[in-house]
Parts: C-alpha cells; sequence; structure tokens
C-alpha cells in the first residue's frame, strides 16, 4: 500500500494535535507519518491483515500525541456517521456556552418528535418532560442517547455548527447540516483533537470531556 512519510513532524501538544492532523497528506490506502524517534515499524503485514479480515470496510486515523507519529488508513474516505456524530454536536454546545451564546439551564421539553429508538434513557419518559440543555447534551454522551441528540439538534443552529466544523478544518463540514451526515475520519479526528484540547483548556471542557469518562454506554 502507499506510504507517506513527513521528515520533521510538530511535536504534539494539546493546541497542537489538530495541526498535526491537518499538517499530513491521506492517499486512499494505509499512511504511515514516522515521528523523530522513526520507529514505526515498516512491516505491516499485521495491521493490513486485520483490516482485511473484518466484514466492513473502515478507515482511521491514529496519532500518538506524545510525538505526532501517525498511522491513517483510507482517511478520505466517507461514511455515514453514527453515534460519534454526537461528540460534535455536544463540543459545539459547550463551546457556545462558553462563549455566552447559549445557556446550558435552558429547559428542553421531550416531545414525540424527538422519539428516538435505540441507545439512550430519555425515549422512556413521559412527552412533556423538560430536561436541562447541559443534561441533554451530556446523556447524549453518556448514555449515547438518541432521543437526547434528537432534542439537541433540535435546538442548536446547524449554520453555526458547520462554521464551526469549517474553523476546526474539517473538510466535509458542508455535509454537516443532516443528524447523521457523512464524515471522513479526518473530520472525526479533527473534533476529537478539539474535545482533548477544550478539556485541558477550560472549565466547559472538563466538564464535556468528565462526561465522556462516566459514558455507560460509549459512542
Amino acid at each position: 500500500p502507499p506510504v507517506g512519510t513527513v521528515t520533521t513532524p510538530p511535536l504534539v501538544n494539546n493546541s497542537g494535535l489538530a495541526f498535526t492532523i491537518k499538517s499530513h497528506t491521506y492517499s486512499s490506502g494505509l499512511d504511515i507519518f514516522q515521528s523523530s524517534r522513526n520507529d514505526i515499524p515498516a512491516d505491516t503485514t499485521a495491521l493490513m491483515n486485520a483490516i482485511n479480515s473484518g466484514y466492513n470496510k473502515c478507515s482511521f486515523i491514529a496519532v500518538r500525541i506524545s510525538d505526532g507519529a501517525t498511522i491513517a488508513y483510507n482517511a478520505n474516505a466517507l461514511y455515514r456517521c453514527a453515534s460519534s456524530y454526537k461528540a460534535l454536536a455536544s463540543l459545539f454546545t459547550f463551546k457556545q456556552a462558553e462563549a455566552g451564546v447559549y445557556n446550558l439551564n435552558t429547559p428542553l421539553t421531550y416531545t414525540g418528535a424527538d422519539y428516538y429508538p435505540g441507545s439512550g434513557i430519555i425515549k422512556g419518559s413521559a412527552f412533556g418532560t423538560i430536561y436541562s440543555l447541559k443534561t441533554v447534551a451530556e446523556y447524549s454522551i453518556v448514555y449515547s442517547d438518541n432521543s437526547a441528540y434528537t432534542m439537541l439538534q433540535r435546538y442548536i443552529n446547524k449554520q453555526q455548527l458547520m462554521a464551526y466544523a469549517a474553523n476546526l478544518g474539517c473538510p466535509n463540514y458542508a455535509n454537516f447540516d443532516s443528524n447523521w451526515p457523512n464524515v471522513s475520519a479526518i473530520d472525526e479526528a479533527l473534533w476529537w483533537a478539539e474535545i482533548y484540547n477544550f478539556a485541558s483548556t477550560s472549565e466547559y471542557g472538563k466538564q464535556l470531556y468528565n462526561a465522556f469518562l462516566t459514558a455507560t454506554n460509549p459512542i
């Protein structure tokens, strides 16, 4: 498979993680970007066997945070996202709260339009039950709650969410007007990088990060 390299990768810290992700040019196959340690094995047979043994197509980006060494596969491929997109919606909500645009205590009413099967606990509540914006955002993470996520998507401004994703550098931000858009591993890696950065720079970020640490149904 084609393999890319970089000669002087940036040292990764909280703010540099996104830069590292965006600094690479990704192929449609396997890419290896060595750090100055140059210790990623050249023999990728075991990795490719694991990838090819699966029943589904896949893509990923894995970054070693200590020095930026990166392995990626099919990083540009688009897939209809699953619950991982809840992370971006919740990140955007907490960032808007930090900026004073949203109030996390804002009450949201659970309605029949918000019912969504699958994971979560709000679906079992009576219509008319009121939850705070903070609770809805956190439930979408902690319980991977589909109804909470539907309520969250109903509340947030999707055009502003798209602009925020564009600012993060997500290449497919134009798709993000959908509740379940087509995204790539690059998109996902960039919003997870921002969650990591947000947790280390903001009290709001720490609250959001804690939701991930206490998840009972990881997304």
